[in-house]
């Protein structure tokens, strides 16, 4: 099974474009902050991300550079040979479902108004619970 679940950091805006059979796509770059037992401080691995269709619409729509994001999807080795004939490998992640963990001001003209959220009154509500089904008590 190839599932690979990364939460990361956007990399640079999304570009967008439609393939030939009429779906959407959307390239974006994610980094990965991880603590390196071997050495000290962080590092941080980039991956190169392709979405399609309903995944592609909604990264282009609600991401921009910094976007936190949790992405599920597999990952792809690709091989190519340099113009020095050497041979190079490149991870790629085709990216099947994302989650934007965080909301950024202004994504551009790429973002919808978003709903504002409600500011919570900071009092709790007293419940019967004679009046209310309640799971347990």
């Amino acid at each position: 099974m190839n599932k690979f679940i990364v939460t990361g950091y956007m990399n640079g805006n999304p570009t967008n474009k439609i393939s030939k059979n009429g779906k959407s796509v959307t390239e974006f770059r994610v980094g990965v902050r991880k603590n390196h037992p071997s050495q000290t401080g962080r590092k941080t691995d980039y991956f190169n991300c392709v979405a399609f269709s309903y995944a592609a619409d909604y990264v282009y729509k609600y991401c921009n550079n910094q976007s936190r994001l949790s992405l599920v999807g597999s990952l792809e080795i690709d091989d190519y040979t340099d113009k020095n004939g050497v041979k190079r490998y490149s991870p790629k992640f085709y990216v099947d479902q994302a989650e934007v963990l965080n909301t950024t001001v202004n994504a551009g003209d790429r973002m919808e108004q978003a709903e504002q959220p409600q500011e919570p009154s900071g009092a709790f509500q007293e419940i019967d619970p004679d009046e209310v089904d309640l799971p347990f008590i």
